[in-house]
């Protein structure tokens, strides 16, 4: 399948699903000033438009972006030198938790990064992020994104943001270690629990998982194991609050989450782990020998310098077309901009995602991108490849904190560990996100 169709075939899918789809402190690091000559391709066109005001913006973005936005930095504020960037990064779950602290106290950033669902939906629910509707049509971005993108990132009714990236999740697996040991690729929950009883039995850990304050991490495996025992319409009506998530089977869900705590199938001290270190048990083929992840797992260790061709990928064997958890990503703007900033804001994102800038530095973008026109799926990119393909074919459901707001999944991650614990079994686990969810739509 071609590139261009592929992308448009799972953001397709991906809409159809979000659709249906009804914090620790904010960073606190010094301003990021690039020192270093731009990494980025020197025909990066430099700004023809009349010169605007002096504006400072303020950039909240995650530590995976680091690298990305600094190669870019000194290139754009050459190319627009009235414009100062403050840029402060941080680990995913300050970084969300930061997000709902500034707004309540009325400080967010100018431009921030934010997923798509709930997470974002919550600031164009409260008029927190700037509504690109009218911005958009007038500046012609129906050309400049896939339709789908424009899409997934509309929420409440209104273009809540710049789409980034799209990303699906799935088994990260260590080839060597199945070879050795003899396991093919699981088309079963059966055979997966079979491959991870011959690999604890080997000394390996089967799975490499996080909750800490990481609940998400977790999440993956839980809401896959809904997907099992649910299928595919029951899980998308428990997630739009269509049928209730203390059902039978979620109860037999967690019951299996359960037994693989208790068998050992994950990694010693998960609970309390942070998600950051969990994919890079992986790395050395002397720990951990799977986890669930997405696309950016292949990105980061070639950014660490581990060698790829090491590891396969499967999607997790749920059953019917194993669907695949997914989620879209943008980045919000403040709704309080002038139109000094907002103009300022736009010039940075289409520098930062621009054809050149990611054909020069391919390793610092997640793909597939949803700009049209940009560069394809790097060849090297080879389990990005298949991670798209397997989306693409069998489909997506709305990953699990983008499908529920912020205070039921933090139930859900809560209800995560005590479970894992011992401390609450998964009839009383379910009950009280069903409570959660009743809450929420008691008060919404």
């Amino acid at each position: 399948m071609k590139k261009a169709s592929l992308i448009v075939t799972i953001l397709f899918v991906l809409s159809l699903t979000l659709a249906a789809c009804a914090p620790a402190a904010p960073a606190t690091e010094a301003p990021v000033v690039a020192t270093e000559a731009p990494v980025v391709a020197t025909d990066v066109p430099a700004a023809t438009e009349a010169p605007i005001e002096d504006v400072t913006l303020t950039v909240w973005t995650l530590n995976s972006r680091n690298a990305g936005i600094t190669a870019i930095l000194d290139g754009f504020m050459a190319a627009y030198p009235n414009i100062t960037l403050e840029v402060s990064y941080n680990d995913a779950a300050p970084h969300r938790d930061g997000l709902r602290i500034a707004a309540t106290s009325g400080t967010l950033p100018s431009i921030w990064m934010n997923w798509g669902g709930t997470l974002g939906g919550y600031y164009a629910q409260n008029n927190l992020s700037y509504d690109l509707t009218e911005y958009a049509a007038a500046n012609n971005w129906s050309a400049k994104f896939e339709q789908a993108a424009i899409d997934l990132s509309t929420l409440d009714g209104q273009l809540a943001g710049y789409p980034s990236a799209l990303s699906v999740v799935g088994v990260i697996y260590r080839k060597d270690v199945f070879e050795r040991l003899g396991i093919t690729i699981p088309e079963t929950l059966e055979e997966l629990e079979a491959a991870c009883a011959t690999i604890k039995a080997d000394g390996l850990n089967p799975i490499s998982t996080a909750s800490g304050a990481d609940g998400y991490h977790v999440m993956r495996i839980v809401e896959q194991l809904i997907e099992t025992y649910a299928g595919p319409e029951l899980h998308d009506a428990i997630n739009t609050y269509k049928e209730p998530f203390n059902s039978l089977a979620v109860v037999q869900a967690l019951d299996k989450y359960k037994e693989f705590v208790d068998n050992g199938y994950f990694n010693e001290g998960f609970v309390s782990a942070g998600a950051t270190d969990a994919p890079t048990k992986l790395y050395s083929g002397t720990d951990s020998v799977m986890v669930v992840e997405g696309q950016w797992f292949e990105t980061n260790a070639k950014k660490a310098e581990i060698d790829t061709t090491a590891f396969g990928f499967f999607p997790f064997p749920s059953g019917g077309t194993k669907r695949m958890s997914a989620f879209v990503e943008m980045y919000q703007f403040n709704a309080n901009l002038s139109d000094a900033e907002l103009d300022a804001a736009v010039k940075f994102m289409d520098y930062y995602y621009s054809k050149e800038a990611v054909a020069a530095e391919p390793a610092n973008y997640k793909f597939p991108l949803p700009m049209t026109g940009i560069a394809d799926i790097p060849e090297a990119n080879v389990i990005t490849k298949a991670m798209v393909e397997a989306a693409a074919a069998g489909g997506t459901f709305t990953i699990g904190d983008q499908a529920f707001p912020t205070e039921v999944a933090q139930v859900l991650f809560s209800v995560q560990d005590e479970i894992a614990l011992g401390t609450m079994s998964p009839v009383e686990g379910a009950a009280a996100v069903q409570e959660a969810i009743d809450t929420y739509l008691a008060n919404k």
